[in-house]
């Protein structure tokens, strides 16, 4: 099992605090929740129909703003897709920014891929994938454009992974990439509204890589309840908006606190903010034993990645435990 963040349970056993009273700031998802309405239980008897699927996709296709050439297709989740896509394609070399989401060069060495790593695409490389903008360093690769040009000469494959894209400069990265055939494009619906319980993501490509995609998917791929609060909230542009403003405002405040006690930041999203420290374990650690669980990478241990305080109270609690660490 490979590492992620959100694993508050183990944390909490290990600590010894009760997961509820630990402040999990281990995940890049959005403290604050999509207001859902009650779904009726009823929702769980029937097999998710055709009408159901097509409402949560063309509530996805309006609020991503995708291309009328692009087709759209859900998921269980980005996750889901990440599983399949190696698939896709014969086995060759795939390049891989490092560092980022680890389940990615996973996915493909399990398909018989070859990783390569670097800061540019070499010659040799048949695939690309590119997390836009990066997790953890949330840094965005400059030209897209560009690697599709290469990609597309090669007969080869992009991804995009825009987990984190919501709220960023470049969201509207699918018209420039709407050309393109051998491109695919993930967001995460659970990140942005809270709701990554939900397991819900879509992937945006040509038709063809699309029908691919749902034909690996198989029939009922996404269920009932992911759709139908999927569909309510990617339509509901108000509180969209206003989440956006309100996520920024705390990212803000949380660049703030670790810059004023003195840490590096290396970059950030409005979903996180990630660190670079000697003494990263020592601070990670200290803040569990305070009842706060950060992101560490075992293979980067001078990186530390925070998710966002959900208010003012969570964000002192944050500023009073490094505080005293730093002392």
């Amino acid at each position: 099992m490979r590492e992620h963040g959100g694993n508050i349970d183990v944390a909490s056993a290990k600590y010894g605090f009760a997961p509820d009273d630990m402040l999990d700031l281990s995940t890049g998802i959005s403290p604050i929740m999509y207001p859902l309405p009650p779904i009726k239980v009823d929702a769980l008897q029937p097999l998710p129909t055709a009408a159901t699927l097509d409402a949560c996709v063309t509530a996805a296709r309006h609020a991503y703003g995708v291309p009328e050439q692009l087709a759209v297709t859900a998921g269980a989740g980005t996750q889901a897709f990440l599983q399949l896509i190696p698939h896709l394609v014969k086995t060759g070399t795939v390049w891989i920014r490092q560092p980022t989401y680890n389940e990615h060069a996973h996915c493909w060495a399990d398909a018989g891929h070859h990783i390569v790593d670097g800061n540019v695409m070499p010659d040799a490389a048949d695939y690309a994938v590119v997390v836009f903008p990066n997790n953890p360093t949330g840094d965005k690769y400059g030209d897209l454009v560009g690697l599709a040009l290469d990609i597309e000469a090669k007969g080869g494959l992009l991804i995009i992974d825009g987990a984190f894209l919501d709220n960023e400069e470049g969201a509207n990265i699918l018209a420039d990439l709407s050309p393109f055939s051998r491109v695919i494009h993930l967001r995460s619906f659970g990140k942005f509204f809270g709701l990554a319980g939900v397991r819900l993501g879509f992937a945006m490509a040509s038709q063809m890589l699309s029908d691919s995609l749902t034909e690996m998917l198989g029939p009922w791929a996404v269920n009932n309840v992911a759709l139908i609060a999927g569909t309510k909230a990617l339509q509901d542009q108000t509180w969209i908006k206003a989440h956006k403003d309100t996520l920024e405002r705390q990212s803000a405040e949380l660049a703030k606190v670790l810059a004023n006690a003195n840490l590096e930041i290396i970059g950030g999203t409005s979903l996180f903010q990630t660190i670079r420290d000697v003494d990263a374990l020592s601070l990670h650690t200290h803040l569990a034993k305070t009842g706060i669980w950060t992101r560490m990478y075992r293979e980067w241990p001078d990186l530390m990645r925070f998710g966002l305080p959900r208010d003012s109270d969570e964000m002192d609690r944050l500023c009073n435990s490094i505080t005293i660490w730093r002392r």
